[in-house]
């Protein structure tokens, strides 16, 4: 089943008719294929992007920080996401 909704899913996209429920619909299906160490593996991927994506930010919010004051700010605003 996974294999024919690749295709599908890579013809619908090649062909611009992909919707975003059917694009859903196949991520879903390739995360359930995955074993439980792919899936971890991915999360921490994304979140040392998110990690790095932030301290850019960081960084252009404040061009004289140093790379400890960043890694400060980082921590505070992982704090304050964790709370909300």
């Amino acid at each position: 089943m996974l294999k024919s909704l690749e295709r599908t899913g890579r013809i619908a996209y090649l062909s611009g008719t992909m919707t975003p429920q059917a694009a859903l619909e196949l991520q879903v299906l390739r995360y359930r294929a995955m074993s439980r160490e792919e899936r971890v593996a991915i999360a921490l991927r994304l979140h040392e992007f998110a990690c790095e994506m932030t301290r850019l930010g960081i960084r252009r919010q404040h061009p004289g920080a140093s790379v400890e004051q960043v890694e400060e700010l980082l921590r505070q605003r992982l704090e304050l996401a964790r709370t909300l």
